[in-house]
């Protein structure tokens, strides 16, 4: 017979000779129970630190008993390294606890509510254990029962009852082979360390948990510099930006030439050139390739000259808003004429002395190509006497160039 059978054997004879010696009988389990001696009325508590489990069995509530017997059921990998209660009588002789087989047993015979004895208070833990959690062990869920049976005398009866109290709890578990950080059981993201940080956040990267994979800083976004052009040499140029963050994330963005300006911002020169009449005009149009806007609050031409028929060819006007009108000039032309309509003298607006200049050459028929563009408005490439009479009007006031 082992030391476990021993000591229960002992127990329940001494239990056996309480009942025979004072003519008490033993009522079964089933039996109902009176107040303040029921076992159902035990607690059972646990919490977990580090490597260590602590389960406690507590009174619910006030109850009355003599002995209290009982043992832990504890998954393999946990081993019980200590066992204590709040009970003072806990440590008297007889009563014991077994940290190897995890028996518990309390006796205290004077504990009788027919003598005056005062229950054990609510909140009083019975029986206290420890466990150690072994390595191999794993995260996650675990329970650790404790079954016990007890013996009361009351009103000339003696009661026993058997019941099962069981603690659930969780268990982490930081695998520090693998550095990890956060729970291994499935199903819980408990963190238990900080994360830790892999590289650096770049342009477009994000710095990450190297476990988990968490953004720990936000990709830091290009940072580019001012570009520099670089002029293709077939209508096109390419701005290229280095990174501020990174030097070797490079951007190149190809473009036609855009001459709004009147040059390209790359340096390149508008092929096409305008020659314009007149200070006034200076800022009155731009060009975007082949195309001339002009701005102007007079009537104004643009056109080409024509080597071979000798003159100048006036350009269509498409109306873009009032006294705005673009030009779209033939390809192959490479410089346009730009003048306000009927301004012989090129100062780039009407007045009397202009119609005077028309008289004159009209009369005297010296009148110069760029003279017969100005003020040809029906661009037939001569000029008439109706022509003259217009701009008179017009130089009066009492006549507007249509566009």
């Amino acid at each position: 017979m082992n030391h476990k059978i021993l000591k229960v054997f002992s127990l329940l004879l001494a239990l056996t000779l309480l009942v025979v010696s004072s003519g008490i009988s033993a009522v079964a389990a089933d039996i109902q129970l009176p107040e303040n001696s029921d076992i159902s009325k035990l607690g059972i508590q646990s919490k977990v630190e580090g490597n260590k489990v602590t389960v406690e069995l507590v009174a619910a509530a006030d109850l009355y008993f003599y002995t209290l017997h009982g043992y832990w059921e504890m998954p393999s990998n946990f081993k019980l390294i200590q066992i204590g209660s709040d009970l003072k009588e806990f440590a008297n002789v007889g009563n014991y606890g077994n940290v190897e087989d995890g028996e518990v047993s309390y006796v205290d015979f004077s504990a009788n509510p027919n003598k005056g004895a005062a229950p054990v208070a609510a909140g009083t833990v019975l029986v206290r254990a420890v466990y150690e959690i072994a390595p191999s062990a794993g995260a996650g869920d675990y329970t650790i029962g404790f079954t016990s049976d007890y013996f009361l005398e009351l009103a000339e009866n003696a009661y026993t009852q058997e019941a099962t109290q069981t603690a659930k709890f969780h268990v982490h578990k930081d695998a520090t082979t693998d550095k990890d950080h956060i729970c291994d059981a499935i199903g819980c993201d408990a963190v238990l360390n900080d994360c830790v940080p892999g590289d650096a956040a770049t342009c477009t990267l994000p710095q990450q948990c190297t476990v988990c994979d968490k953004v720990l800083k936000d990709a830091l976004d290009h940072a580019w510099g001012e570009p520099t052009y670089i002029n293709n040499g077939n209508g096109t140029h390419t701005a290229t930006s280095v990174c501020g963050n990174d030097a070797t994330h490079i951007s190149e963005d190809t473009k036609d030439h855009d001459f709004t300006n009147g040059s390209c911002i790359c340096g390149a020169k508008n092929p096409l050139t305008v020659v314009y009449k007149g200070a006034a005009l200076a800022n009155a149009f731009t060009v975007e390739g082949n195309v001339v806007t002009v701005t102007f609050s007079a009537a104004c031409k643009v056109g080409y000259w024509d080597a071979a028929a000798g003159k100048y060819v006036a350009i269509s006007a498409t109306k873009i808003a009032d006294n705005t009108y673009s030009f779209t000039v033939p390809a192959g032309v490479n410089e346009v004429l730009l003048v306000v309509k009927g301004d012989m003298n090129g100062d780039g607006k009407l007045a009397t002395r202009d119609y005077n200049m028309l008289k004159s050459a009209f009369l005297k028929k010296t009148l110069t190509s760029v003279q017969i563009f100005v003020a040809d408005v029906n661009n037939d490439g001569s000029i008439t006497s109706r022509e003259c009479n217009q701009l008179k009007s017009a130089c009066l006031g009492k006549y507007n160039y249509a566009w």
